[in-house]
């Protein structure tokens, strides 16, 4: 018997996206009716149980709408498909496969999907999302990798759809990485680092930050469209680390994007662009930027505990802090994910946070080593507070911080670290927001693709992704002989 291969300290194949971003080779259609009015939020209408690669399913959408289109949870994972939507410039909506090719013009595609939470192969399956900006017909077409319209038979995949009342805020419609290369080292703030200027919908690049770094992307120096801007760790199949929309706390920016996080690990991360909402295009003609900030933005200059105590970082608080003063929390749990945030309404000035402490360090101070900071949080807290030009952290413990002993400290200045505790008084919010067993990082940085997840319980590390086609005598030598991520001690685990 063959099977799936997990080696353990979980054998990794990272899944790879289209080149083109989009498929338009077809064979025939599904069927000639369109499929209509789907199920809501956390339903799904299933529509279909046995397409096959090169067809292509009709769909009625009603303008104002976000859609989703699932493979998850087909009984076939290793179809591994490729979803393209299509959309005809303008009525009538009627899609031909002409010469193997579907006519109309590619507005969403998905090769890939780390959302697919109902089934185990989740990276072989792929879900697209897409605001409908016209009542009418799509197509959606369904390929195997690379475009294929063959079927590797009896192979075949299910497609599900539903619409959500509130349309994610982030997307996930990667296609071609754009530039080939992967960015370093950009410009310090004030000045920009221009990545592309060849931007389309659905394009992505590549950057390799540094731990304990701010970084900040931005189409705002571009024109002509409507973007989004979605930072993933690592890949397309990253966890989501920030996302903005409009970035509303520069008029100039009008309907662009610029998205602001502070590096926790070194290694790849990607920023995603995208037409509002979530769209492919062609244009060929945003620019991408980015920058750090130098470090004496991080503020070391704070004053004194507004609290005189500390607070358990498992619950939710809340502290009234003057500027320049922090709290201290204790409890810190590796792994788990906190969001700390000066983003409610009556925090009225532009505000920096900075986060500061070590594991095992029982009393840390303002000049304790920074673990993050944030000048501008843009989008919302946890709260549903808009951040604007106040501030909001979301920072995930490494392992080695565990036990109730565990402590941070977190400052709050009001813009260019200004410590006037008579100016300004704060409303601090923090919250753990994610328990996470296992976390993603890079064990050495020769080696920045080589991801690796480590358990936090039992501190022992998995590859990321998974290799398959191997009997069990296979998988055993192919782990005892695996070199990965600068590691050769690598072994089948064995249940």
């Amino acid at each position: 018997m063959r099977g799936l291969i997990a080696c353990l300290a979980f054998l990794a194949v990272t899944a790879a996206g289209n080149a083109y971003g989009q498929c338009f080779n077809c064979t025939a259609p599904y069927s000639g009716t369109a499929f209509s009015n789907p199920a809501a939020d956390s339903s799904w209408t299933p529509v279909a149980d046995d397409v096959n690669a090169g067809q292509y399913l009709f769909f009625d959408v009603v303008a104002g709408t976000y859609y989703e289109w699932a493979t998850c949870g087909s009984v076939d994972p290793t179809f591994n498909p490729e979803l393209t939507l299509i959309r005809k410039p303008s009525a009538p909506y009627t899609y031909t496969c002409d010469s193997g090719l579907l006519s109309g013009v590619g507005i969403a595609y998905n090769s890939y999907s780390s959302d697919c939470t109902d089934d185990a192969q989740s990276m072989l399956m792929a879900k697209v999302g897409w605001y409908a900006t016209f009542t009418g017909t799509i197509a959606l077409l369904v390929n195997r990798p690379n475009c294929q319209t063959t079927n590797m038979a009896p192979s075949h995949v299910s497609i599900k759809w539903h619409y959500l009342t509130t349309p994610p805020e982030y997307c996930t419609n990667c296609g071609q990485q754009n530039p080939a290369t992967a960015q370093s080292n950009p410009a310090a703030k004030p000045d920009w680092t221009t990545v592309s200027t060849t931007m389309s919908g659905g394009d992505y690049a590549l950057f390799n930050v540094v731990d304990g770094t701010y970084y900040e992307w931005s189409t705002c120096a571009g024109s002509g469209w409507d973007t989004q801007i979605t930072l993933r760790r690592f890949d397309c199949l990253g966890e989501v680390l920030a996302y903005n929309n409009d970035y509303t706390s520069d008029p100039s920016c009008g309907t662009r994007s610029r998205v602001g996080w502070f590096a926790d690990f070194t290694g790849p991360v990607i920023a995603l662009v995208s037409q509002n909402y979530c769209q492919d295009n062609t244009a060929a003609n945003m620019t991408l930027q980015w920058r750090k900030f130098p470090v004496t933005n991080q503020c070391s200059n704070c004053t004194t505990n507004a609290l005189g105590g500390e607070l358990n970082a498992a619950n939710d608080n809340v502290a009234i802090v003057k500027n320049g003063q922090y709290i201290v929390l204790y409890n810190v749990e590796g792994g788990a994910t906190y969001e700390f945030s000066a983003c409610h309404p009556t925090t009225g000035f532009d505000t920096q946070l900075t986060l500061r402490g070590a594991p095992g360090l029982s009393n840390p101070t303002c000049s304790s080593p920074l673990l993050a900071y944030n000048d501008n949080g843009d989008g919302k807290d946890s709260y549903g507070d808009t951040c604007g030009e106040r501030s909001k952290i979301i920072w995930t413990a490494p392992a080695t911080f565990n036990g109730p002993d565990e402590k941070v400290l977190l400052a709050v200045h009001e813009f260019n670290c200004q410590a006037d505790e008579d100016r300004t008084v704060w409303q601090l919010r923090t919250r753990k927001i994610k328990r996470a067993r296992y976390t993603e990082m890079v064990l050495d940085v020769s080696y920045p693709f080589d991801v690796v997840v480590n358990d936090n319980t039992t501190n022992l590390f998995w590859t990321k992704a998974i290799a398959s086609g191997h009997t069990w005598v296979e998988a055993l030598s192919y782990c005892s002989t695996l070199d990965y991520a600068g590691k050769d001690d690598w072994r089948l685990p064995n249940i």
